[in-house]
């Protein structure tokens, strides 16, 4: 448990060499729970940022500062034997702390105003963790325009591609949070043409153009977090995935 933890807080701080890096993105796309471990320690790390959040990062910061100070001020053996007997306790501590904060963030979400949807999908959370397709790279983000029984999302940006045929052509859907919604029951799905924004140049290595992406999409009124995808035109592989909160 302790080395998938600090995995998981090397991939999300960046500190993974490009192998274990690699390697930890192929167990990531293979394994449903560990991307919503991913997602729960990603929940959690911003969570710290809320001053709400203090006093629970101070009591760790205790353990963890007591558990340094045992190991220099005792003798070596005594140390040993002491860190090892307390080891067992200190990561249950920490695994009711995430748990705490995860009931903090996702009940409300849960029992608060009848929404049983979960805040977040896992699966997309990684599609998005795992950035643009690097042939077609798409800088896209979602507003939400209005509510009341239906939602009006519009979702815009850029794709910069080297080589875009005229004609070419992508499927965006848009999904609830739920889980078992994807990939199967998107609420909403169109297919996008890029247009070529020709009073740019060619960009960067390559020299990728630049064309602009737009549509407005309507859903139900059914989720706190909408996430959009974009396939390629046979509609199966996904290139790019984004969220837009929905508002109270």
């Amino acid at each position: 448990m302790e080395e998938q933890y600090e995995k998981i807080e090397g991939y999300l701080g960046g500190t993974l060499s490009t192998d274990e890096r690699t390697a930890f993105e192929a167990a990531l796309s293979a394994d449903a729970g560990l991307r919503a471990e991913v997602a729960l320690h990603r929940q959690l790390a911003a969570s710290f940022a809320d001053p709400g959040e203090l006093a629970l990062r101070e009591t760790l910061e205790e353990l963890a500062g007591e558990e340094a100070y045992q190991a220099t001020t005792v003798p070596q053996e005594a140390a040993v034997r002491q860190l090892t007997a307390r080891r067992g306790w200190l990561w249950p501590v920490l695994g009711l702390a995430a748990i705490a904060l995860g009931a903090y963030f996702f009940l409300p979400a849960i029992l608060g105003s009848g929404n049983t949807l979960p805040s977040a999908n896992p699966e997309l959370e990684a599609i998005i963790e795992r950035g643009s397709n690097p042939v077609y790279d798409f800088e896209l983000s979602a507003s939400q325009l209005a509510s009341g029984g239906e939602t009006q999302l519009r979702i815009e940006g850029e794709l910069f591609a080297a080589n875009l045929p005229a004609d070419s052509s992508f499927v965006v859907q848009v999904y609830s949070s739920d889980p078992e919604d994807f990939p199967a029951k998107p609420l909403y799905s169109t297919v996008v043409r890029p247009v070529e924004d020709k009073s740019r140049p060619p960009m960067g290595f390559g020299g990728k153009k630049a064309f602009s992406v737009a549509l407005e999409a309507k859903t139900p009124d059914q989720s706190n977090t909408y996430y959009f995808v974009v396939r390629d035109k046979a509609g199966e592989e996904v290139i790019y995935a984004g969220k837009v909160k929905a508002q109270e």
